[in-house]
C-alpha cells in the first residue's frame, strides 16, 4: 500500500492565548479527521485501514492540554472518527515503561505502565487486549494514579486509569526501549556549527578561558556586518566541571559530556512543562547526573537555559530544532530583522 503522510503543524503564535490555541487545535483536529476520511474513501475497498499516529489523536477520549493556568480541552481525532464510523473504528494504544532514547525513565508504583510492566513478555512487546486491560485496572483502581514524572520534552503521553478502558480498544506495552547510539560532541558542534550566521569558538589557552574551561565548545551567532561585538553564547558543550561552580552534573566522569542551549523562555516552558523562574522549585523533579534527560541548567535554568547529558542520537531533530529556533531569534534580535521561527512547528507543533 502507498504510504501518506500529511502534516498539520502549529505554530509559536498559535499558543499565544488558550482561546487562539483551543481554535487552532480544534480547527486541525476537524482537518486530520477529513484527510482521514478521504483516504478511507480512496483505499478503503482494499481492506481495513492502519492509522498511525499518537495515542492522544487516536483515542476516543477527550484530549486536553496545560497552557498556563488554563486548561483546554477538545474531541480529539479518535473521538471524532468513531462518531462517523462507529464499531468499525478500533483503537489500540502504545504504551512504553522507560525509553532512554527520550530520557523516559522506568514508571513509577501506582501507574498502569508499572503494572503492565508486570505482565509476561519480559522486555518483548505485549498486546493487552480490552477485556484483560479492564479486569487489571479494576483490580487496582483504588491504587491507580496517573504517571506524573513525563515532561513534554520526553514526547510520551501517560496512560489515564480514569479514561482508558473507555478509550481504547488495547494496548501494545514495551517494559523498555533500547537508548541506541549517542550523539558525541564532534557531531553537535558539527551540526550546530552548519546553522546560518553560528561561529564556534573551543576554548584554551590562547582564548584567555580559565584552565577547567579549555576544549569546552561555545556556539555564538555572528550575522554578516555584526561581527564588531563580543557575543554571548547562545549554546555550550561542556565536558568537565567548573570547580567551586557548577559541580552538579559531575561531568568529570569518562566519557561525558553536557549541551547546554539557552532555548528562551517560551521554548523552556513548552518542553518541561514549567516557566524559566519556577526551575528552583522543579530541581529535586530531574536527576542532575542523569543522561539523555533535557532539564533545566542546574545553575542557570532561570535564564531559560536547558542541559542534556550525552544527548541519544534519536534527540538529533529536536536538538537541532531548538537551536535553529534559538540562534534566529539571536539574529533576528541582533539585526532587527522579521520573520517567523523556522523551527516552531517542528518543536512545538505536531503531525499526524
Amino acid at each position: 500500500m502507498r504510504g501518506h503522510r500529511c502534516r498539520h503543524g502549529l505554530t509559536a503564535e498559535d499558543f499565544a492565548s488558550p482561546e487562539r490555541a483551543q481554535k487552532r487545535i480544534v480547527e486541525r483536529t476537524t482537518r486530520m479527521a477529513d484527510h482521514v476520511d478521504r483516504l478511507v474513501g480512496q483505499i478503503g475497498h482494499r481492506g481495513p485501514v492502519l492509522l498511525h499516529a499518537h495515542n492522544t489523536h487516536v483515542h476516543r477520549a477527550h484530549s486536553t492540554m496545560q497552557l498556563g493556568p488554563h486548561r483546554i480541552e477538545w474531541d480529539a481525532l479518535g473521538h471524532q472518527l468513531a462518531t462517523r464510523h462507529g464499531e468499525d473504528y478500533l483503537v489500540v494504544a502504545t504504551s512504553c515503561s522507560a525509553a532512554p532514547a527520550r530520557g523516559v525513565p522506568a514508571a513509577p508504583n501506582g501507574t498502569i505502565e508499572h503494572l503492565l510492566d508486570g505482565l509476561e513478555g519480559g522486555t518483548e512487546p505485549v498486546l493487552v487486549n480490552h477485556r484483560k486491560l479492564g479486569h487489571l485496572i479494576d483490580a487496582h483502581r483504588s491504587e491507580l494514579r496517573m504517571r506524573d514524572d513525563l515532561t513534554p520534552a520526553m514526547a510520551l503521553g501517560p496512560l489515564d486509569p480514569a479514561t482508558l478502558v473507555d478509550a481504547v480498544d488495547g494496548v501494545i506495552h514495551i517494559s523498555q526501549g533500547e537508548r541506541g547510539p549517542l550523539l558525541t560532541p564532534e557531531q553537535i558542534r558539527d551540526l550546530l556549527s552548519a546553522l546560518p550566521d553560528v561561529e564556534v569558538l573551543v576554548a584554551g589557552p590562547d582564548t584567555g578561558a580559565p584552565d577547567s574551561a579549555w576544549g569546552d565548545i561555545f556556539f555564538t551567532v555572528q550575522p554578516q556586518g555584526h561581527h564588531d561585538l563580543r557575543r554571548m553564547p547562545f549554546a555550550t558543550i561542556v565536558a568537565s566541571n567548573y570547580p567551586g561552580f557548577d559541580e552538579d552534573s559531575q561531568l568529570d566522569r569518562d566519557d561525558v559530556f553536557a549541551l547546554n542551549m539557552r532555548v528562551g523562555p517560551e521554548y523552556f516552558e513548552g518542553l518541561l512543562g514549567f516557566s524559566p523562574e519556577e526551575s528552583p522549585a522543579h530541581r529535586e523533579q530531574f536527576d542532575p547526573v542523569a543522561a539523555g534527560i533535557l532539564m533545566p541548567h542546574p545553575l542557570y535554568g532561570s535564564q531559560a537555559w536547558i542541559r542534556i547529558i550525552n544527548p541519544p542520537a534519536a534527540q538529533t531533530e529536536q536538538l537541532i530544532g531548538l537551536a535553529g529556533a534559538t540562534a534566529h531569534r539571536v539574529r533576528t534580535r541582533l539585526t532587527g530583522g522579521q520573520g517567523d521561527d523556522p523551527a516552531a512547528g517542528a518543536v512545538l507543533g505536531g503531525s499526524a
